[in-house]
């Protein structure tokens, strides 16, 4: 695999990207440009000051630029050793949320969605970026209705982009020109179905029919040609909570209260299933050149509870793809949450908060860089994050997104009122560098 299709981690509509892990305790400062050692943990690289939505922060990590969403729908590119804006992409007039973007290809070129901030997600324009200048090559209105595409998924390949909206077909749009090139619908054409798109595959899932039974689909989007099919039974019909990833394909289904998580290899056959009731699934960041699923399937099992539906953040499982084999699980719970930047080499990254507590009855949180072996799920600590202190005396409430490639890790952090900076670290064991 070349190289320009390295160090992603898909945003999408079911998955959470943002990771929010909650106040914590000072512990260094250092100027805007960095360099500056912390008193357990390492030295951060650098730190710039980044207009963004807390609500709705995204980084994406490609080996040219960190990318982030700002608050006012631009994309913009930084430089991974300096941190440096390299360009900023508005997006198109009247549009002013960046809802989805899409991995480029090999060729640099990335896929954006946008909307209306007063749409609710719906985002019916599509453009071509080119990341290595920042440039919209094109910008296209997606045909049908507005309310089909509600945080579409998107993916590049050399020739298309694949478009799986809310419900309806599945698209493959031109890469040059941003024209409609064909429609992908399995089953009843009138009848509604959903769709997702990664890792150039795009997939559709369709109504139940008349037998009980769902049309499962995989594509090819450069050439549209249909990679497999197979039938599902489901006792009502079922719907995408998310694809995680394209070969082998693995997605989340939920049917009947219950989320399954399935894994089909390259033919279309079943692998294995895990699921539970009002579960969701959510794939961790993944890095070094390859969805995760090829050798490690690193899940987050998030409940949903309460009258109000609240997202319980729940413990971090690793299987084995290819038999759904649990090979280890981490307990997040009210006094420790691993939450994960992503995965280098053999060994998973990320940052525990920790909450300590005095003998006043009071607590304090603690928060320390972290590594986990993809093998054995073993966790070590690797020295406390640094904190952020803006001029005022406010240090750091919380950290709004993570990521991080293979050389550095990058966070988005908060100081004082409603100001973010975005960081970089070395990335905590460097022994991971090139581990395959």
């Amino acid at each position: 695999m070349k190289s320009g299709r390295r160090l992603w981690a898909r945003p999408s509509g079911t998955v959470l990207v943002v990771l929010a892990l909650g106040m914590a305790t000072a512990v260094a400062g250092c100027t805007e440009e960095g360099g500056a050692s912390a008193s357990d943990g390492g030295v951060r690289l650098w730190k710039k000051h980044v207009a963004v939505d807390a609500r709705d922060t995204d980084l994406w990590v490609t080996e040219r630029h960190v990318m982030l969403r700002a608050g006012d729908g631009r994309l913009e590119g930084r430089d991974p050793r300096t941190g440096t804006r390299k360009w900023s992409l508005k997006p198109p007039e009247g549009m002013g949320l960046l809802c989805a973007v899409a991995p480029p290809n090999e060729e640099g070129i990335a896929a954006a969605a946008y909307g209306q901030q007063e749409s609710s997600g719906t985002c019916p324009r599509l453009a071509a970026v080119d990341t290595r200048t920042g440039e919209r090559l094109w910008e296209k209105r997606l045909p049908g209705k507005e309310s089909t595409y509600v945080r579409p998924s998107l993916t590049v390949g050399d020739k298309a982009i694949g478009v799986a909206p809310h419900s309806g077909p599945a698209l493959r749009v031109s890469l040059r020109s941003g024209d409609v090139v064909s429609r992908h619908h399995e089953g009843c054409p009138a009848c509604p179905s959903t769709t997702a798109a990664i890792d150039r595959r795009l997939v559709t899932l369709s109504a139940q029919n008349i037998r009980g039974r769902q049309q499962l689909t995989a594509y090819d989007v450069d050439s549209g040609r249909r990679v497999w099919r197979r039938e599902e039974r489901f006792t009502v019909p079922a719907v995408f909570a998310d694809t995680l990833s394209g070969r082998p394909l693995i997605t989340s289904l939920m049917h009947s209260a219950i989320s399954e998580l399935r894994t089909y290899d390259d033919h279309g056959k079943l692998l294995h299933e895990v699921g539970g009731t009002n579960e969701d699934f959510s794939l961790v960041p993944y890095a070094d050149g390859a969805p995760v699923g090829k050798r490690r399937l690193v899940v987050q099992h998030d409940d949903w509870a309460g009258s109000g539906r609240d997202l319980l953040v729940g413990d971090l499982h690793a299987y084995e793809p290819r038999t759904g084999k649990r090979l280890w699980r981490l307990r997040n719970n009210g006094s420790r949450q691993f939450d994960p930047s992503g995965i280098a080499g053999d060994r998973l990254y990320g940052v525990v908060t920790e909450r300590k507590k005095r003998g006043t009855g009071k607590s304090r949180q603690e928060r320390w860089f972290a590594v986990a072996d993809l093998d054995s799920g073993r966790v070590t600590k690797k020295g406390a994050v640094p904190s952020i202190d803006n001029g005022s005396g406010n240090r750091d409430m919380s950290v709004t997104a993570l990521r991080n490639d293979d050389e550095r890790m990058y966070l988005v952090q908060e100081s004082g009122r409603s100001e973010y900076y975005l960081t970089a670290y070395p990335l905590p064991d460097q022994s991971a560098r090139g581990a395959r």
